[in-house]
């Protein structure tokens, strides 16, 4: 009787689990709705309101200008509150929704792009408006690029990445073609930027990495940034070869980064996923260091390779197919004769090549 009282408990204990996740999803499913709803109604002023049969096309123009102002504004209006939810979602950290970040980044998406709400007029520079708007939009895109990173991490979505870039494509135009338009920087600007050299260097992308940092107006200022200084730091050392100080990186902790500047956990999550690109590099010294040996100690090839864990080590030694004796790694030394020069060949061909040129001639 105790056991079908327990079943009966557990079924409804799901069955409950189930009826709340359905009635949070419909309830997320009306909310996004209900803003995508009103931002339908801000998309252009009803022509119906518009006085009929004006005789006057100049004051039937001037009309029409009055509305597309007022529903600018409105527009406007309604973009400051949504941004201002989303940065107030965002703030809360770990205790924040993320699927509530998520409904406020879709509504953001249709009011920035069908709305084209930071263009939906000619850009003044010196206008407040026009700045305003630009701001929002910043603002919106900035949020979507650290939750982008932010989702990827809690799922290992590769999704996540592809969305981090399409919102770094949109955020260079705002950080760099804006400018005269927005003339308040924006304090996420080069932590965002450094994200993105990092997840280039994550994905063995060197030249891309140094045509980013072309684009940078002031390259001398954004190196005082610990962001952007970090990530040049990082690059240095993959191309040196000094992968242990990369390692240590990676084992320090938030709290710890946070003391040199670097409080974002998106930068973080992106210097822990360098693994890939360490690899293919440590993969390229190896090569090297097999062809200039015929052993080492395990010691030097550590230091070689500038390794500070062995199981490291370990897994160069598996993927190189290296012998290990005695404490010292046996490399390859099968000699390849396919690359040796045929020097008596070349001379004979050399004067057959003379001899037809002096006959030509």
């Amino acid at each position: 009787m105790s056991k079908r009282k327990e079943s009966s408990s557990r079924t409804n204990s799901k069955g409950s689990v189930l009826s709340s996740a359905s009635k949070h999803a419909k309830t997320a499913k009306q909310t996004l709705e209900g803003m995508l709803a009103e931002i339908k109604e801000l998309e252009t002023p009803p022509p119906s309101v518009l006085p009929p049969g004006a005789s006057n096309a100049a004051k039937e123009l001037e009309k029409r200008k009055e509305m597309e102002k007022e529903y600018r504004k409105k527009r406007s209006t309604f973009g400051t509150k949504l941004r201002d939810d989303l940065i107030k979602e965002w703030n809360k950290g770990k205790d924040r929704d993320m699927e509530k970040v998520e409904l406020y980044l879709e509504a953001s998406k249709v009011l920035l792009t069908k709305l084209n709400l930071p263009l939906s007029h000619n850009f003044v520079a010196g206008d407040k408006d026009t700045e305003k708007d630009l701001l929002v939009a910043m603002d919106i895109l900035e949020i979507g690029a650290r939750f982008s990173v932010a989702k990827t991490e809690s799922s290992s979505d590769p999704k996540g990445i592809r969305e981090f870039e399409r919102y770094i494509s949109q955020l260079k135009h705002y950080y760099f073609d804006m400018d005269k338009y927005v003339r308040k920087q924006s304090k996420h600007m080069f932590e965002i930027l450094g994200m993105n050299l990092l997840n280039l260097l994550s994905q063995n992308k060197m030249e891309e990495f140094h045509m980013e940092l072309e684009i940078f107006p002031h390259l001398d200022l954004a190196l005082k940034d610990p962001y952007i200084k970090k990530a040049v730091e990082i690059e240095q050392w993959i191309t040196e070869g000094k992968f242990n100080k990369i390692y240590e990186l990676q084992k320090a902790k938030l709290d710890d980064l946070r003391n040199v500047g670097l409080t974002s956990p998106g930068f973080k999550y992106f210097v822990d996923h360098l693994e890939s690109t360490l690899r293919e590099h440590s993969v390229g010294i190896a090569s090297i260091i097999g062809a200039a040996y015929e052993k080492l100690s395990m010691q030097c090839a550590m230091q070689l390779l500038n390794l500070n864990d062995s199981n490291k080590l370990a897994s160069i030694i598996k993927a190189q197919n290296w012998t290990v004796k005695e404490g010292h790694i046996y490399f390859q030394t099968n000699k390849d004769t396919s690359d040796e020069i045929p020097a008596e060949q070349l001379m004979k061909n050399a004067l057959m090549y003379a001899d037809e040129l002096e006959t030509i001639v």
